[in-house]
């Protein structure tokens, strides 16, 4: 029976069956490989039997519950519903007509505090169920999530966070963390971690994780289906330095050959899976191991298909690094261009120049018509010093007149408030650590706002607005984030790669309405198709859990 749950799901996509987040399986390998007993309930803010499969999980050797929060926030559009057009992560946008701070904590600091739960009610009434099932079990919450409420409270724009059922919140990677918090709740063990408590509530700061890459082990009570697509952490970390960036920077761990193999064929030969959503802050980031990881798929006696983040600009250098990945099965990719200015490229250490970038999308997207196709998004970043308003627009124009990008997301500067106390367990980017350097003349927290010599946020926001109107009737690019979590969604429900490309680019709704020039009600019937396929596989994976553990209990 389990000494230990976790939680694992991923609301942050409106999809109606998201993929399995990677993160509570991470941390279930880790303690098993202690010697842990451990269960992972996934989807579990949508089971509809998730506190009876809880009760049934739940036995009296269970002393820790654990909730993954990366991908957990509220099902609305807190945005939308206070009337902010945009916000991030780490502060409102500056509202000249919304001047109470009361409203930054409302709207913002809700939305990391709470997470799915939306409110503070909320909060307290599901905590309360839990403790009325577990009275004596620790909570534990990790995530990167964690680091942002923690600035939220050290930073005093909130005085109270009334989540008191948590035990414990870990800052950073939380695989050896969560063990030594196993080993002194489950087996009286005194680890040395450090923790901070603020508000009563205990901040565990976790060492950075620098072992290889372990492999995932999913058990038969993960009840993966045939074709669906599973989460495969392949490296943690990133190459480069990109000033504006807040991933773990100059650091990569690689998973090794011989553990992806093992893992590929673990899960192929126990649920059939040939699908993967790769999380890795950028898979192509070393030509070494692309051959290392190309050499491991090509090894295997099954085919399988992938989607992961890239980085564009490695395949001018490295052009062989396009067929290595397309004919290993590479489907669906999410490319960081940033920006076409030259001048704030190179600020941002991604100093390709863009005319070559625009190439290499060109060549990108005709090679991959040789092994079927590729959902091809792009990112961009508006606002990122020395861009300005009339180059956006430039951009802005150059998407509208081109028919090779499947999605563009756009998202405006965010700059994360710095915190000495977290730069072991987290990175910063340039722009928090030294804004000067890169001529942000203004930048606040509460409300959030910057300013630099060719922008501000203001502008930002209002270029990002524009470029959605200007791209709304595109018959060929979807506008709007959300294909890196719906790709591999669809495909687990059994769609074909083009019918899943179909099927995004109708973003089955009004926006990107021409896209695929379909009629309302064929659009309304595919759109109901994909949310009983999902109801239905949410169905079966909830009373396979019950079931099971109906059975473990007679």
């Amino acid at each position: 029976m389990p000494q230990i749950i976790l939680l694992n799901d991923a609301t942050y996509h409106k999809h109606p069956l998201s993929t399995r987040p990677a993160g509570g399986h991470v941390i279930a390998s880790a303690l098993r490989s202690a010697g842990f007993s451990c269960e992972v309930i996934d989807w579990f803010t949508t089971l509809p039997d998730f506190f009876d499969i809880l009760k049934k999980v739940a036995t009296s050797d269970t002393k820790i519950l654990a909730i993954s929060s990366t991908f957990l926030a509220p099902a609305s559009s807190i945005g939308e519903n206070k009337g902010l057009s945009e916000m991030t992560g780490f502060g409102a946008y500056k509202d000249e007509t919304l001047d109470d701070a009361s409203f930054h904590a409302e709207s913002i600091y809700d939305r990391n505090l709470y997470m799915w739960l939306e409110t503070k009610e909320n909060a307290e009434k599901w905590f309360q169920k839990i403790r009325e099932i577990l009275p004596d079990v620790s909570i534990i919450i990790g995530g990167p999530r964690v680091a942002r409420i923690f600035k939220i409270l050290e930073k005093k724009h909130i005085k109270e966070l009334p989540l008191r059922e948590i035990n414990y919140l870990i800052v950073g990677e939380g695989d050896d963390a969560v063990v030594k918090i196993a080993n002194k709740i489950i087996n009286g063990k005194n680890n040395f971690l450090k923790t901070l408590t603020i508000n009563e509530m205990n901040f565990v700061f976790a060492n950075r994780y620098e072992k290889p890459i372990p492999p995932i082990t999913y058990t038969k009570n993960a009840f993966a289906v045939q074709g669906e697509w599973l989460p495969l952490e392949v490296s943690r970390g990133c190459k480069f330095n990109c000033s504006f960036c807040n991933f773990e920077k100059n650091v990569y761990r690689k998973k090794d050959k011989k553990t992806l193999i093992d893992e590929l064929t673990r899960n192929y030969e126990m649920f059939g899976t040939q699908g993967y959503h790769i999380t890795s802050d950028c898979l192509n980031d070393s030509k070494q191991y692309v051959d290392i990881f190309t050499d491991a798929l090509s090894s295997l006696n099954f085919k399988i298909e992938y989607a992961s983040y890239s980085r564009l600009d490695l395949f001018h250098k490295y052009q062989d690094m396009m067929d290595q990945l397309l004919e290993t099965g590479y489907k669906a990719g999410w490319f960081g261009i940033e920006t076409f200015n030259h001048e704030a490229g190179k600020a941002a250490r991604k100093g390709l120049n863009p005319d070559r970038v625009k190439e290499l999308l060109h060549i990108f997207k005709e090679k991959s018509k040789k092994y079927g196709g590729f959902w091809l998004s792009v990112y961009l970043v508006l606002g990122l010093p020395k861009e300005t308003v009339e180059s956006t627009r430039e951009t802005i124009d150059w998407f509208v007149d081109n028919t090779i990008i499947d999605e563009v997301s756009v998202s405006v500067l965010d700059i994360a408030e710095f915190s000495e106390l977290l730069v072991d367990m987290t990175s910063f980017s340039e722009h928090s650590t030294n804004p000067e350097k890169f001529g942000l003349k203004e930048l606040s927290y509460n409300p959030f706002y910057w300013k630099h010599d060719t922008m501000d946020l203001n502008q930002a926001i209002s270029l990002k607005q524009e470029f959605r109107e200007k791209m709304l009737d595109h018959r060929y690019t979807r506008f709007g984030g959300g294909a890196q979590n719906e790709y591999g969604s669809i495909r687990t429900l059994g769609f074909s790669h083009d019918q899943t490309v179909k099927l995004l680019k109708t973003k089955l709704g009004k926006a990107g309405a021409n896209l695929i020039n379909i009629d309302k009600n064929l659009k309304k019937a595919a759109r109901n198709q994909i949310i009983s396929i999902s109801q239905e596989k949410l169905k079966n994976y909830n009373d396979s859990m019950l079931n099971l553990f109906i059975e473990n209990t007679k």
